[in-house]
């Protein structure tokens, strides 16, 4: 149980860290293939969570955003820049997928509550922006595999907070009291 959590949650979560640390070191895990929804096996689903799981650890944490939608849409806008490390590692990792997480953070309510609440240690005010360029990836069966079946099938918003839950700190072997050479 790595940083309060089970796999697959945290499965490649140090890997992606290390991506954005050591780009040109560490080789992002290759995509899971999508396979139809009807065929459903946790081995699949857990391989699909582990791959996607680590891209909202890295936008929240890594870059702040309480609003992932919004700053990956403006990011693409922008031309994806790739000077700033985190947005490197999520182009190498994520980028082909940086539309369909937009159109899922779109529309799952309880994805852009709990990232805002967290963030912000606030309610999630009714979201004023959607940006419903990318609608037409939700009739794609593809996207419907990965993302689809619920307001978060993979459960990332759920476990995104693990290495901020209660037990967290009893899991890490220093913290700022502990650790008076800090």
């Amino acid at each position: 149980m790595l940083l309060c959590d089970n796999d697959p949650w945290n499965r490649h979560l140090i890997t992606a860290w290390r991506t954005c640390a050591e780009p040109d070191l560490v080789e992002p895990p290759t995509r899971p293939a999508a396979r139809p929804v009807d065929t459903y096996d946790w081995g699949v689903h857990s391989e699909r969570i582990s791959f996607f799981a680590p891209l909202l650890h890295v936008l929240m944490f890594g870059l702040g955003w309480a609003r992932p939608d919004l700053g990956i849409t403006r990011w693409i806008d922008l031309g994806r820049l790739v000077e700033e490390p985190v947005l490197r590692a999520v182009q190498r990792w994520w980028g082909q997928d940086a539309g369909s997480f937009v159109a899922w953070m779109s529309v799952s309510s309880v994805a852009q509550s709990q990232v805002h609440a967290l963030l912000t240690s606030t309610p999630a005010e009714q979201v004023d922006w959607v940006d419903d360029r990318y609608a037409s990836l939700r009739s794609e069966p593809e996207w419907e595999t990965i993302w689809g079946g619920g307001s978060d099938s993979m459960h990332l918003t759920g476990h995104v907070e693990a290495p901020l839950g209660p037990t967290a700190r009893e899991t890490f072997p220093t913290t700022p009291e502990l650790d008076s050479h800090g």
